[in-house]
């Protein structure tokens, strides 16, 4: 590049001030929160797999009936069984300040358990009877602290223990559930360790009983081994570690987090290069005429061409480099924040993605040299007599040069404003889009978060006829499970929860569930076929059959160590408390009978409250829902991500506010002599004022307007990628969801007005005569 015009572009970067600093801060904001964002959910991922590591988190977990402990040494006997433990697992109730649904989970006192560790975060081990252990989550929203005293329903009626550790259980990662659940409400109760002794008596059961053993691979082929082993038992269901609900969930929520971050990531960057792109058309357009004396003199395009590309390269490079730098302490904060907020683990370890990082480095150059390329392109393509004159560059001029009379202030103040957005239909569309993306940006979560509320909501009203949903303590044969009826029980729905193994072209083991098909308490919604009506038909779930291509016409073949059976795929639901469903007389044949985990309740009008009452004086009942606090409770999961929505709305509008501050400044800049005019012709220095005002309030209205159909098709296109965290998921909005579409056009607005008020400093700095003459005056 020659040497001119290297100084030359140093001097005009100089003079670029604001218009630079603008875009570079962009640049740099776009480049930070792309990279932080990138490197947010691999490092929380990385968290979360050093947390399973240090806490043993099982690789299995197998439920049966009451089982003796003694079988313990031929599953510890077993090759590849690196490590083996027998526990307790029942359901029952809490009370301290509030009575809670609680998992109690019995123990062998002679040493913490070497699988799914108990990290102590307050307080000890076991030391005598009398004493309870509850995981800290639980404990905390159900109100209890180490020393507290609670009480907990046995068999033997309610019993007095002292809370004496508070612990970090890798089980219970997230929302604590019981999985032996009709329909798991994260967050509903309270896990509870006690000595095993202890809860064998308080169940009178024999004191070599167990019902769950946890496993340690080192060969997960060992798993075949271990249900020969287990096969004189009922199993009830079987989780592999990538499948413990609160493992999954994270799980699940860092891989669609992942993508949600992508398009957040993404929409910052687009909004940036609108915005620097602007910024750079405006340089070139105040230049073109020197641009054409150049190459009066001799410079030729690649020389000039060259000179723009090195400007768009010291200031794009620049602020990518200090984008890098700043997302570091972004990334950290945020996977920190996340990681806490999710599992409250140690501080998270920040782990470079080097695609993003390449990308957030490459963005800010790459786009500030297309952004100057296109700028620069079409005035170098001009002969130096077209560009010297300005001909063909902006808009047409207007054929009627006659006298218009002056029109109202009030009025002309916003005719102005729309002509001179309509002057530049590129610049005023890129700045529309600057901010409709912005806005997509910003109330796409809030909008996302309540769609979801509403599917919950719709699952619950229009697939739900039943009034209690009751959880038992352990599994019952069908004749218990009706026996829970009485005085005000319309109809009672037993419903079985068992492990089978599956086989048609593939094979595998799932979680089925066993319904009568001639119920109508629970109504399953439906993506394909029709539903069963005979035993030998079945459904698998929506998530079953993405999984593993069975669905509708196939045959299935479903063997337990109890029995075997064929049935034949008529429907695909959307349900995901299983992922077969047969009929319950299936459910029976394949098992001992003891399968029924709860029961669906219909109740005469006016006595709820007192079935209910019943249904909890009884030793076997775990926990009774309502279900309007089922729908509630799925609610409840949601709060929690609200404080993430806020930070995503917020750097939405900041973006947002720069660009309309860059641009809004330039076009003051390049109209000094216009409002000089205007001031000449009598208009005070705040109705000129008013007009960049007016801008910004067109510029936001036209971005809110487009931005609502980008909503919606952005919403859509998500919709499969959600329906893998939640198959009830569809877009649903009513009105009032869209308060945080509002609340982020209301920042928008604040913000973009804040943000016009250096361009009307000018207007009010301007000097009348210097400005109206150039100079030139006196």
């Amino acid at each position: 590049m020659n040497r001119y015009l290297y100084r030359k572009m140093n001097r005009e970067l100089r003079r670029m001030g604001f218009r630079a600093i603008g875009a570079g801060l962009l640049i740099l904001l776009a480049v930070s929160m792309y990279v932080g964002m990138g490197t947010m959910m691999p490092s929380a991922e990385e968290s979360l797999e050093l947390r399973v590591d240090a806490l043993n988190l099982n690789d299995l977990i197998v439920r049966t009936g009451f089982a003796s402990t003694e079988i313990l040494d031929d599953l510890e006997g077993i090759n590849g069984v690196e490590a083996a433990e027998a526990r307790l697992n029942l359901a029952s109730r809490i009370l301290a300040e509030k009575e809670m649904a609680a998992t109690l989970v019995g123990l062998d006192t002679d040493a913490p358990p070497g699988i799914n560790k108990l990290e102590f975060a307050q307080g000890r081990w076991f030391e005598g009877p009398g004493e309870a252990i509850l995981e800290k989550g639980s404990a905390e929203k159900a109100g209890i602290a180490l020393g507290d005293g609670v009480s907990i329903l046995t068999e033997g009626g309610w019993n007095e223990l002292e809370v004496v550790g508070l612990v970090n259980s890798p089980e219970f990662l997230f929302l604590p559930i019981n999985p032996q659940s009709i329909n798991p409400v994260p967050g509903n109760l309270v896990v509870v360790y006690l000595p095993m002794t202890w809860l064998q008596d308080s169940f009178s059961l024999g004191t070599d009983t167990a019902n769950e053993f946890v496993f340690l691979l080192d060969d997960q082929g060992a798993e075949a081994m271990i249900d020969l082993a287990l096969a004189s038992e009922t199993v009830l269901f079987k989780l592999h570690q990538e499948e413990i609900y609160g493992y999954a969930l994270i799980k699940e929520d860092l891989g669609q987090g992942d993508s949600f971050m992508g398009v957040i990531a993404g929409l910052i960057l687009i909004v940036a290069f609108f915005v620097v792109y602007s910024s750079f058309a405006r340089m070139v357009q105040e230049q073109r005429r020197e641009i054409g004396i150049l190459r009066a003199l001799g410079y030729g395009r690649g020389s000039i061409l060259l000179s723009y590309l090195y400007l768009a390269l010291l200031v794009g490079g620049i602020s990518s480099l200090l984008g890098l730098a700043v997302s570091l302490p972004i990334g950290q904060a945020l996977s920190d924040y996340y990681v806490e907020l999710m599992f409250s683990a140690p501080s998270a370890k920040i782990i470079l993605e080097p695609s993003y990082f390449i990308i957030g480095g490459l963005f800010g150059p790459l786009t500030a040299v297309l952004a100057s390329l296109i700028a620069v392109w079409g005035t170098l393509r001009m002969e130096p007599e077209q560009a010297i004159k300005g001909a063909g560059l902006v808009g047409k001029r207007t054929k009627g040069r006659g006298r218009i009379s002056k029109p109202r202030r009030a009025n002309y103040m916003l005719l102005y404003a729309v002509r001179k957005m309509t002057r530049q239909k590129g610049r005023t569309s890129l700045l529309v889009l600057a901010v409709s993306f912005s806005v997509v940006m910003g109330s796409m979560s809030f909008l996302m978060m309540a769609s979801f509320q509403n599917s919950i909501v719709a699952t619950v009203e229009e697939g739900e006829g039943w009034d209690l949903m009751t959880d038992l303590a352990y599994p019952v044969d069908h004749f218990t499970a009706e026996g829970l009826g009485g005085p005000g029980v319309l109809q009672v729905v037993p419903v079985a929860r068992m492990a089978v193994d599956w086989v048609a072209e593939e094979n595998g083991t799932a979680v089925a569930i066993g319904l009568d098909w001639e119920q109508d308490l629970h109504r399953f919604s439906l993506s394909q076929g029709i539903a069963p009506d005979s035993p030998g038909e079945a459904m698998v779930s929506y998530l079953f059959n993405k999984d593993t291509s069975l669905g509708v016409g196939d045959r299935l073949s479903l063997l337990t160590s109890k029995g075997q059976t064929e049935v034949t795929v008529v429907g695909v639901t959307f349900d995901s408390i299983g992922q077969i469903f047969f009929d319950g007389s299936v459910a029976e044949a394949l098992s001992d009978g003891q399968v029924y985990s709860g029961a669906y309740l219909l109740v005469e009008e006016g006595d709820l409250d007192a079935v209910k009452a019943s249904l909890l004086a009884s030793p076997i009942v775990a926990d009774v829902q309502e279900r309007n606090s089922l729908e509630s409770g799925m609610l409840d999961m949601m709060s929690s991500y609200n404080e993430v929505l806020y930070i995503f709305g917020l750097i939405s509008v900041l973006i947002s506010a720069i660009a309309i501050s860059n641009i809004v400044y330039v076009s003051v800049l390049e109209r000094r002599v216009e409002y000089g005019q205007l001031r000449a012709l009598g208009y005070q220095r705040r109705d000129v004022g008013r007009s960049v005002y007016l801008e910004v309030v067109l510029l936001v209205t036209l971005g809110s307007l487009l931005a609502i159909p980008l909503l919606f098709g952005v919403m859509e296109g998500l919709n499969e990628s959600f329906r893998t965290f939640f198959p009830l998921y569809r877009t649903i909005l009513h009105p009032a969801d869209w308060y945080g579409y509002g609340v982020i056009v209301g920042m928008t607005f604040l913000l973009g007005l804040i943000a016009a008020w250096p361009a009307t400093r000018i207007i009010s700095g301007l000097d009348l005569a210097k400005t109206v003459t150039g100079g030139r005056f006196g």
